[in-house]
């Protein structure tokens, strides 16, 4: 709802194409499981889009890309059916699968879409910026696919922060490259415990939004930079 995602694309008949960065064990190890941790994420979608006139479906496209992602089969797809609410839509969810770090070049195949469709959305959750420094690589590749939102979320209010600093320390910019701050995460999980820093811990417990593509990049290409 923040982004408007759903909404305009839904309008337009065109595929949600969001991207997931380090999925792991967390969100499932085969299709049958991928499909269940991300069925909610379709279903909420459906009960908030306005579908185009004559559309009745809407497909939403989710390419997982890590080196941790358990799941290795090929690109599968699943019906989703019409809720409550959203207007008698249906959807159709794609999944692809790719073993292997945003930057490295066995990603590029993945990232191009067909019919020449971009992300409307990438996500990190519970990425950890701020303690592993192979992320950096692979933010920079995603600020070059365009004005691509990012939205990460850490596991309580102290990581958030470091999250923060460490895409600061990247070329960003608090004041133009937040599309909004380090905040508690409504949706995060109720279960607590505490890390191996003896820090009080929720998965997605804390979350922000950035635009991948530092401003002062945008302000050097204009034409990326509408939104």
């Amino acid at each position: 709802d923040r982004l408007h995602g759903a909404r305009t694309l839904a309008r337009a008949a065109q595929p949600l194409a969001l991207l997931v960065l380090g999925p792991d064990a967390r969100e499932g190890s085969s299709a049958s499981e991928l499909a269940r941790t991300f069925e909610p994420l379709v279903r909420g979608l459906l009960a908030s889009a306005a579908p185009a006139s004559g559309e009745r479906e809407l497909r939403v496209w989710l390419v997982l890309v890590g080196p941790n992602l358990l799941c290795a089969e090929p690109p599968f797809e699943r019906a989703i059916a019409p809720v409550d609410g959203g207007g008698g839509l249906c959807a159709t969810l794609r999944v692809s699968c790719v073993r292997q770090m945003l930057h490295e070049s066995e990603c590029t195949s993945a990232l191009a879409l067909p019919g020449g469709a971009r992300f409307a959305c990438a996500f990190a959750f519970n990425a950890g910026f701020w303690g592993y420094e192979t992320w950096a690589a692979s933010i920079r590749r995603l600020g070059e696919l365009g004005d691509v939102p990012l939205v990460v979320t850490s596991y309580n209010e102290l990581e958030a922060d470091e999250d923060a600093g460490a895409l600061e320390e990247l070329g960003l910019d608090e004041a133009r490259d937040w599309r909004w701050a380090p905040e508690c995460n409504p949706f995060a999980s109720t279960r607590e415990w505490s890390n191996s820093l003896g820090r009080t811990a929720r998965d997605n417990g804390w979350w922000q939004c950035v635009d991948a593509r530092p401003s002062a990049a945008r302000i050097c290409a204009p034409e990326l930079a509408a939104r």
